[in-house]
């Protein structure tokens, strides 16, 4: 868990390289390393349509490439705790612009001026280095 969300864990199970299903990975093997259970053997027992015939290849750990046989398993997670802070800091900033667009609003309503000027008359927007 992250931000008190749970993380969104899947398993992209790709079968004969073309015919692929995207499955959630509820209950994993390992917790504290969920994508361990991302195997070419859960994506089998899991009793697809699109695997049917299909076989594993060399599974030696010393020798395999990952890419032999006719299944591919790869591991995802959706919710990640940086996606989740990206779009805090962005949901922040949308509101923080928000809340001082009304802010000035208000002040201006109220007759005071917000568009303070320098000594010279300028705006620290439309100030040039020299």
């Amino acid at each position: 868990m992250a931000f008190g969300f749970p993380l969104h864990l899947f398993i992209f199970c790709i079968c004969f390289q073309s015919n692929y299903s995207i499955l959630h990975l509820t209950l994993p093997d390992t917790p504290s390393q969920p994508c361990l259970s991302c195997t070419k053997q859960w994506c089998l027992n899991q009793n697809l349509a699109i695997c049917a015939g299909a076989s594993l290849g060399d599974t030696d750990p010393d020798t395999a490439t990952g890419k032999e046989g006719d299944v591919e398993a790869r591991c995802f997670q959706r919710d990640s705790p940086r996606d989740q802070l990206v779009v805090t800091i962005f949901l922040l900033i949308v509101f923080g612009l928000l809340l001082g667009a009304g802010i000035k609003r208000r002040l201006e309503k109220a007759g005071l001026d917000v568009g303070s000027t320098w000594s010279n008359g300028v705006t620290w927007w439309e100030t040039r280095p020299r």
